[in-house]
């Protein structure tokens, strides 16, 4: 076997993915533009972006999509790090993106940063970092949303139904927003208004995994008190069904059945 060696994360600490092949394969390696040459620094990045017309080529015209281009290699960048669980060195690379891009992005960053710090369990940190973008933007339906979920998580229940609230009436048309709503009114124990809320949900995306669970669970806890748990199992079967790997799922579904 030999080893071929694949960069990743090119735009914050580069690292090596070694795969091994049989000798036999002929492989070639397509580097992309500029692999060979010496990393930017982020003040040498934002120079560059700044004299783009001169140093690089690039015309006044093209400076902005240059400029929205590496933005959006240190968004993703960061996302990929984020669904790694790398949240802390994910925060730095938001935080060296608020540096470069702060003015033109700065809403989005700091949403994504409070969203970093919510997953990192700093809820604290997180609610202060979303509040400051909701005092400049009421209208942000994805600061509200992340503001329930910190509340939630803090079980100030009564505050997060009020923020979910507030991003179900900007935008309606997202179910996710429902579906945590309407899991926050199971624990405040509101279930005709958890159901009211998930139909609706259920009605925008048929087929929305969360939704459904969300539903199975809140018929299993009807069903709790007097109400039928058959209707909890079939929904539980649906989930099943769009996702056989769902353990979650088959763990409720077989407690049901017992």
């Amino acid at each position: 076997m030999k080893l071929v060696k694949v960069p990743q994360l090119a735009w914050y600490e580069p690292k090596e993915l070694e795969i091994p092949l049989p000798y036999s394969w002929q492989v070639e390696i397509a580097k992309m533009a500029g692999y060979d040459h010496k990393a930017l620094t982020p003040d040498e990045i934002k120079k560059t972006i700044q004299n783009a017309d001169c140093s690089c080529g690039y015309s006044n015209d093209t400076e902005e999509g240059m400029e929205q281009l590496i933005y959006q290699k240190m968004a993703s960048t960061a996302n990929f790090l984020q669904m790694k669980g790398e949240f802390k060195i994910a925060a730095q690379v938001w935080q060296e993106a608020a540096e470069l891009f702060g003015e033109k992005h700065e809403k989005r960053i700091r949403i994504e940063l409070g969203n970093n710090y919510y997953r990192q369990k700093r809820y604290e940190k997180a609610v202060q970092i979303i509040q400051s973008v909701l005092d400049s933007d009421p209208n942000n339906d994805i600061g509200w949303f992340l503001l329930g979920d910190c509340h939630a998580a803090t079980k100030h229940h009564d505050l997060a139904s009020e923020a979910y609230v507030r991003a179900i009436n900007i935008n309606p048309q997202k179910a996710g927003y429902r579906v945590h709503y309407a899991e926050n009114l199971m624990r405040l124990g509101q279930l005709a208004e958890a159901e009211e809320e998930i139909k609706i949900a259920l009605s925008q995306e048929p087929w929305s995994i969360p939704a459904l669970k969300t539903h199975a669970m809140l018929l299993e806890q009807m069903g709790q008190k007097g109400y039928n748990k058959k209707l909890a199992a079939e929904v539980y079967r649906r989930v099943l069904h769009l996702d056989p790997r769902d353990r979650e799922a088959a763990k409720c579904l077989r407690k049901l059945l017992r």
